[in-house]
């Protein structure tokens, strides 16, 4: 037996059925007026995905949740749900012709003027990221279009900038920190951060500079006192060990060519007890399954492993694919870090880049809805106003951790990867990635999953290391 309803019930479905047949009217009176229509299909296609996820998902909350348990987080989930649904409403009245695009013009302008001027002093707590900075601006202007139009002379400056925070720890071992200062440390996620901005920029003319400044066995030295017997990594000398410490501790080894027996003994074992029972990978044994930390643990095997099917053998693939497509929510389209969390733009890349991996590992076509995806990031991370950038949700502000992740993000929503078996076979299977784009309009440069770089760059300058 139907529960009763209520007139505010009946009021509120013909309300919303009144919206609908609206915007359905409105669709087809803008499809018979479209003069191309191989143009105005992407567009078209985008709306009628909008207006699918407004009719057929259902909150991330139970209405009885909702009213017997309410709590900040609770709270918090129905506000962005609000947020979102008042965006693509005001999309969807404004016709087909008015869903987002990319702006790759004022998102380069963002990121240009970061990289070329002193930052404000309100980004004061920027100083420990300098190196993190570098290449948040760098590779997302190079996501964004702009990877062949680097000039040299912002090329040098960028080294110059590089290497200003190259330390050595003693006279035996050395790496980067995230800023300058006699109270600093290597840190390998700030190396790792250093070692990618490097990797985008290196060409003919400066490759002999970066390698002669590169101190390589500093570094190996460095890598093998942070080592530790269970075969994980600390972040620094006497500091935390987690997966990230893990992925970035290998991103280095292996883009220097100094992966060896000791650097790695234990490392898979290490990685694969990091998978819980959620189908993630927390940031260590027992911890909470994390967009960052699955990144980085899938990430750290691909460096490790031969071949994609050894991942079988290694962990619960199929756990891990069931925990990733749950991170993307129906109302939203974006992803969240973890269970019962919010939406966040930057997941695009951390849980997003999991997609088409495990899509080469399984032979499987798509297993995320790239348009949702698609639609969350243009309509509610983009920068609607003049100056650019990306954010984490529509009332947060844009800042160059979220602007290179949600650019990644879009450009892996417009692409799909496969393998190269020659460049496997002979450097790896980390480095054998390649990509096309699914839009040949699309304006956005291919990323490469597992490095986060542009799509070919890690190969070419582990082949720039091995010149003389």
């Amino acid at each position: 037996m139907a529960p009763d309803t209520t007139d505010d019930d009946r009021d509120k479905k013909i309300a919303k059925l009144q919206f609908l047949i609206g915007l359905t009217n409105l669709q087809t009176s803008q499809q018979s007026k479209s003069k191309s229509k191989s143009k105005s299909k992407p567009k078209l296609d985008r709306f009628d995905s909008i207006l699918e996820m407004l009719e057929t998902s259902k909150p991330q909350i139970p209405q009885v949740e909702q009213e017997t348990y309410p709590s900040r987080t609770i709270n918090a989930q129905l506000q962005v749900e609000k947020n979102v649904i008042g965006i693509y409403e005001n999309f969807l009245e404004k016709g087909s012709n008015n869903i987002p695009e990319i702006e790759t013009l004022k998102h380069v302008q963002y990121v240009r003027f970061y990289l070329q001027n002193p930052l404000p002093v309100e980004m004061l707590g920027y100083d420990s990221l300098h190196t993190w900075t570098i290449y948040w601006l760098l590779n997302a202007r190079c996501t964004l279009g702009g990877y062949d139009k680097i000039s040299k002379v912002e090329k040098d400056a960028i080294i110059d900038k590089v290497f200003s925070f190259w330390m050595d720890e003693t006279d035996a071992i050395g790496g980067f920190s995230g800023s300058d200062g006699e109270y600093q440390l290597p840190h390998i996620a700030s190396s790792y951060a250093a070692l990618l901005s490097l990797v985008i920029i290196i060409d003919d003319d400066n490759y002999k500079r970066i390698k002669k400044n590169l101190d390589v066995e500093k570094i190996h030295q460095w890598l093998l006192s942070l080592k530790q017997p269970d075969g994980s990594f600390f972040m620094h000398t006497n500091g935390e060990t987690d997966v990230r410490a893990m992925y970035c501790a290998l991103v280095i080894i292996n883009l220097l060519g100094i992966k060896d027996e000791k650097l790695t003994e234990n490392c898979i074992e290490w990685l694969v007890s990091c998978q819980n029972y959620e189908g993630g990978f927390g940031g260590d044994l027992m911890d909470e399954a994390h967009g960052g930390y699955a990144f980085c643990g899938l990430n750290a095997l691909l460096l490790l492993i031969d071949t994609p099917k050894q991942l079988y053998d290694l962990i619960d693939v199929d756990s891990l694919i069931s925990w990733m497509v749950k991170r993307q929510y129906g109302m939203e389209g974006g992803f969240s870090g973890r269970t019962n969390k919010l939406v966040d733009g930057c997941y695009s890349t951390w849980v997003g880049a999991l997609s088409p991996l495990l899509e080469v590992v399984t032979g499987t076509e798509e297993l995320i809805n790239r348009e949702k995806l698609q639609n969350y990031i243009l309509c509610c991370c983009q920068d609607p106003g003049k100056f650019g950038g990306f954010k984490d949700k529509p009332t947060m502000r844009c800042d160059f951790y979220h602007t290179n992740y949600v650019s990644c993000g879009l450009s892996f929503c417009n692409s799909f990867h496969f393998i190269d078996e020659d460049i496997m076979k002979e450097d790896g299977l980390a480095f054998s990635f390649k990509a096309a784009k699914l839009d040949d309009d699309c304006p956005l440069g291919l990323v490469d999953p597992v490095f986060t770089v542009p799509i070919g760059a890690p190969l070419r300058f582990k082949k720039y290391m091995k010149r003389e």
